[in-house]
């Protein structure tokens, strides 16, 4: 018997997943009605494919969904020598700009990650050092015109339209002058629309003077109970599994046997 992943979801969750989902083109419903039923060994099979390909897109959607806070636990956090910054892009519609004034005598670094938890591009001191540094990142699919600002290594093609953004900057010690100073440059990093940056004057712009854009992707009521992705079983956890099947920015690898015949 063949399914594509989107089919096998819904056979295991009995349709179960659609009436939950506040939004988004979900196809899981209608493939359970018609999917045949499963033998247990075939359910067992199937979640286990879906449990080992959903660990890290499930953990990047919980990510995205769930602002980090001090208590959180995951990845390597919490870190006593480095502040954090974070932020979920789409690049779908329009390329993202990551300016960097020049930081000096001090470790910084910026991560670019994809919804496979794939760590892709990475700036920072220890490559860049001291820096200015800036970037055009546009998405898989993008075909619009760059700006002549950018040029050669400037200009970096994302994976993926789903693009996670991580700023580390070193910190010596607590002390309120120690966070001024980090804070300061954190000030000096913007990480903003094409279309923004450009009404902005093409200069540097402070976190809180960023518009902020709604986040549109497929939620269920609830979601904001999940405290650790890592703790998620049997249908809770194909719950946030369907969810990253049915958002558009979470661009589908294609690189593997596995992925296209999963998505045929």
């Amino acid at each position: 018997m063949s399914r594509n992943r989107r089919e096998t979801v819904a056979a295991l969750t009995g349709g179960i997943i659609a009436p939950i989902v506040a939004s988004g083109p979900f196809v899981l419903a209608a493939a359970a009605k018609t999917s045949p039923q499963l033998s247990p060994q075939e359910a067992q099979a199937i979640a286990k494919d879906i449990f080992l390909w959903g660990m890290h897109p499930v953990a990047i959607y919980h990510l995205r969904y769930n602002a980090a806070k001090k208590a959180d636990r995951f990845a390597t956090t919490p870190n006593a020598t480095t502040l954090y910054g974070i932020g979920f892009y789409d690049l779908s519609k329009e390329p993202v700009v990551i300016t960097v004034e020049e930081v000096k005598d001090r470790y910084w670094s910026i991560q670019l990650a994809d919804n496979y938890a794939r760590w892709w591009h990475l700036i920072g001191s220890q490559f860049n050092a001291p820096g200015p540094v800036r970037r055009l990142l546009i998405g898989p699919d993008w075909s619009g015109k760059i700006p002549q600002d950018f040029v050669g290594a400037e200009v970096v093609r994302s994976q993926s339209d789903m693009m996670c953004v991580l700023v580390r900057v070193a910190l010596t010690d607590d002390t309120p002058d120690e966070l001024k100073a980090v804070n300061a440059v954190q000030d000096r990093m913007t990480v903003i629309s094409l279309r923004q940056w450009i009404a902005a004057g093409k200069k540097n712009v402070k976190a809180e003077d960023v518009p902020l854009t709604k986040a549109a992707y497929p939620t269920y009521p609830g979601m904001e109970t999940v405290r650790e992705p890592g703790r998620l079983k049997g249908d809770d956890f194909l719950r946030w599994a369907s969810l990253v099947l049915n958002d558009a920015s979470f661009t589908k690898q294609a690189d593997g046997h596995k992925e296209i015949e999963a998505f045929a």
